[in-house]
C-alpha cells in the first residue's frame, strides 16, 4: 500500500522521494564496485583459478522502474502545467474553447495510473502497469490531437509571419511534446527562414555604416552627440537581434540551441553580436579626448574675426563671435550621454565636462544674443532711415559688447563655484558681475531687436502715407487725413522715447514738403493750362462757360 501512495503524492514530494531512492541506488552501485574490486584482488592473491565475478542485484528491475517512473511523472507534470491555463491556449482572440476540458482530461488520464502499485516489478505487476499506461497514453493522445488541430488552424489562418510568431510564442510551451512538435514542423521551417532573412537585413543595415543611416540624421536633429548616438544605434541593432533570437525560441521552444538550425543561428548571432560591441567606440573616444588635452573653458567671451571675402569686399567684413569651442560643448554632451549609457568616464574628462556644463547655458545665451545682434544690424542697414532713431539702443549694445570683451570664461566658472559654495547673499556681487551680465546683454539685444522691428513697420507705414500724398484727391480732407495719420505715428514715437527724433522729424518734414510742393506745382500748371485754353476758345468765338464749371484732375 506504501508504493501505491507514491502516485498520490504531489510532484514536489514525489521528486524528493525519487531523489532519495536514486541516492540509495547510487550508494549501492559504488559499494558494489568496491566489493567487486576487492574480490578480484583476493582471488588473484590466492592464485586460484580465475573466477568471473558478476553481481546481479535483486533490485535492478526496481531501479529501472524508478528511473522510468521519474521520467514519466516529469513528462506528466509538464503536460499538466501546460494545460492548466487552457483558457489562454484557446487562441489569440474571441475563439471557441477546446472541445475537451484539458485540465480535467489530464487529471482523468492520471487516474488511470494513480492506483497502480508501481513498485511491483513482477510479470503480473508489469502487465498491470503496461495496461494502465496504455489507457493513460490514449487519453493524452486525445489531448495532443486537439491541441494539434487548434494549433494548425491558427497557423493556417494567420495573415502574416507576425501573427504566426504570436501563435508560436503563446503555444511554444507545448513543443516539448514530440507529437506536437512534429505536427507543426512545416510552419517552423517557414518562420525560421523568415528570422534568417530578418537577421540578414539587420546585418546589411549594420554593414552600411551608421553615418549612412537615417538614424544619424535624426540624431543630429535631436542634438545627440556623435559617439553616444553611434553606441545607441549599435545597441538598438543588438536589441533587435535579441528579439529575433527570441522568436527562434518561440518557434522551436525551449532547448532550441540543440537543433541543427538553432545551433547554426546561435553561432551566427554570436559572431554578429561580437561586431556590435560598443566598447571599442568608447575606448577610441577616450583616446581622442586624452590626446586633445586643450579642451578647456578659457579665453575671452567675445572675439572679432574677419568674415568671408565677397565680390564687393575682398577682405571680408569684421564679425563679432562668441569665443567658445564647439568641441567643448560636444564634450559635456558626450559625457552626459555616456554616463547615462553606463560607461565609466574618467574623472579628468568628467571634470572638464562639468566646467563646460556650468557655462554652457551662458554660452548658448551669448551665441543667440550675438546672432540676433548681427541680424538686427543687417535689418537696420537695409533701412538706413531708422538708424538715427536707434542710436541710443545701438550705443547701449556696443557698451555691453565692450564690457564683455574684458571678461574671461574663467570668471564664469569661478563665479559658479563661489555661488555654489558660499551661503546666503555673499555671492550676490559675483553674480551681478558675471551671471547678470549674460542676462543683461540678452535683454539689451532683445530690446534692440524689438525696437528695430517696430521702427521698420512704422517707417513702412509712414512711407505708405507719404506715397499716398502724391496720389490722393486734391482736397483739404484727404491731405488732413494723411497728415493726421503721420502726426499720430510721430506722437507714438515721441512717447517711446526714441533718440534723435527731432532730427528724424525734420528730415520727414522735408520729404513731405517736397511731395506737397510737387503737388502744388502740378496743380498750378494744370490751372494755368485751363485758363490758356479758355482764352483761346474765346478768341475763336467758341462758347465756354466759366472755368470753375469744368472739373480738373490734378
Amino acid at each position: 500500500m506504501g508504493s501505491q501512495r507514491l502516485m498520490y503524492m504531489d510532484y514536489g514530494k514525489f521528486e524528493e522521494v525519487m531523489s532519495v531512492a536514486s541516492s540509495v541506488f547510487t550508494v549501492w552501485d559504488e559499494n558494489m564496485k568496491d566489493f567487486t574490486n576487492v574480490a578480484r584482488e583476493v582471488s588473484r592473491k590466492r592464485s586460484e583459478k580465475f573466477i568471473s565475478i558478476r553481481i546481479n542485484p535483486a533490485h535492478s528491475k526496481l531501479q529501472e522502474r524508478i528511473t522510468y517512473l521519474r521520467a514519466f511523472r516529469r513528462s506528466h507534470e509538464q503536460l499538466r502545467v501546460m494545460t492548466s491555463s487552457t483558457r489562454n491556449f484557446s487562441g489569440l482572440g474571441n475563439d471557441a474553447p477546446f472541445e475537451l476540458d484539458m485540465e480535467d482530461e489530464v487529471r482523468l488520464s492520471y487516474e488511470s495510473v494513480k492506483n497502480v502499485d508501481v513498485c511491483d516489478v513482477s510479470d503480473e505487476g508489469s502487465e498491470i502497469w503496461y495496461t494502465a499506461e496504455m489507457a493513460y497514453n490514449d487519453r493524452v493522445a486525445r489531448i495532443e490531437n486537439q491541441i494539434i488541430s487548434r494549433l494548425r488552424d491558427k497557423l493556417a489562418t494567420a495573415r502574416n509571419a507576425q501573427e504566426m510568431f504570436r501563435v508560436f510564442s503563446k503555444f511554444n510551451a507545448l513543443f516539448v511534446r514530440p507529437k506536437i512538435r512534429g505536427a507543426i514542423q512545416e510552419y517552423q521551417t517557414r518562420l525560421i527562414d523568415s528570422v534568417k532573412e530578418d537577421i540578414r537585413m539587420l546585418r546589411q543595415k549594420f554593414t552600411a555604416n551608421y553615418r549612412n543611416s537615417q538614424a544619424f540624421h535624426m540624431s543630429q536633429m535631436r542634438d545627440l552627440p556623435s559617439v553616444s548616438s553611434a553606441i545607441i544605434w549599435a545597441r538598438q541593432i543588438e536589441r533587435q537581434l535579441l528579439t529575433y533570437m527570441q522568436r527562434v525560441e518561440d518557434v522551436l521552444g525551449k532547448g532550441w540551441e540543440s537543433y541543427a538550425e538553432g545551433h547554426k543561428l546561435q553561432v551566427e548571432s554570436a559572431a554578429f553580436r561580437a561586431k556590435l560591441d560598443t566598447k571599442p567606440l568608447y575606448e577610441a573616444w577616450i583616446a581622442e579626448i586624452t590626446r586633445r588635452g586643450n579642451l578647456t573653458v578659457d579665453g575671452r567671451l567675445f572675439d572679432v574675426i574677419r568674415g568671408r571675402a565677397t565680390a564687393t569686399n575682398e577682405l571680408g567684413d569684421l564679425q563679432l563671435v562668441v569665443q567658445f569651442d564647439p568641441q567643448v560643448i560636444a564634450l559635456f554632451k558626450e559625457v552626459r550621454a555616456l554616463i547615462w549609457l553606463g560607461f565609466p568616464v574618467p574623472l579628468t574628462i568628467s571634470h572638464r565636462a562639468k566646467d563646460a556644463k556650468r557655462v554652457y547655458p551662458h554660452a548658448v545665451s551669448l551665441m543667440e544674443s550675438v546672432r540676433v545682434y548681427t541680424q538686427t544690424l543687417d535689418l537696420v542697414n537695409g533701412h538706413p532711415e531708422i538708424s538715427i532713431l536707434l542710436a541710443s539702443y545701438q550705443s547701449h549694445a556696443q557698451q555691453m559688447i565692450s564690457k564683455g570683451m574684458n571678461m574671461q570664461w574663467d570668471h564664469l566658472v569661478n563665479a559658479y563655484e563661489g555661488h555654489r559654495l558660499l551661503p546666503g547673499n555673499v555671492t550676490e556681487g559675483r553674480e551681478n558681475r558675471h551671471f547678470l551680465f549674460v542676462r543683461e546683454f540678452a535683454s539689451v539685444i532683445s530690446l534692440l531687436q524689438d525696437k528695430a522691428t517696430a521702427l521698420i513697420e512704422i517707417s513702412d507705414e509712414i512711407n505708405r502715407s507719404v506715397d499716398e500724398l502724391q496720389t490722393c484727391d486734391f482736397d483739404s480732407a484727404s491731405f488732413t487725413k494723411l497728415l493726421g495719420q503721420i502726426q499720430k505715428v510721430i506722437d507714438h514715437l515721441n512717447l517711446e522715447n526714441y533718440s534723435n527724433l527731432d532730427v528724424w522729424v525734420v528730415n520727414l518734414n522735408e520729404k513731405i514738403d517736397s511731395v506737397l510742393r510737387a503737388r502744388l506745382i502740378q496743380a498750378i500748371e494744370a490751372w494755368c493750362v485751363e485758363f490758356v485754353r479758355a482764352d483761346e476758345g474765346m478768341a475763336n468765338g467758341d462758347s465756354y462757360g466759366p472755368v470753375s464749371d469744368k472739373k480738373v484732375n490734378f
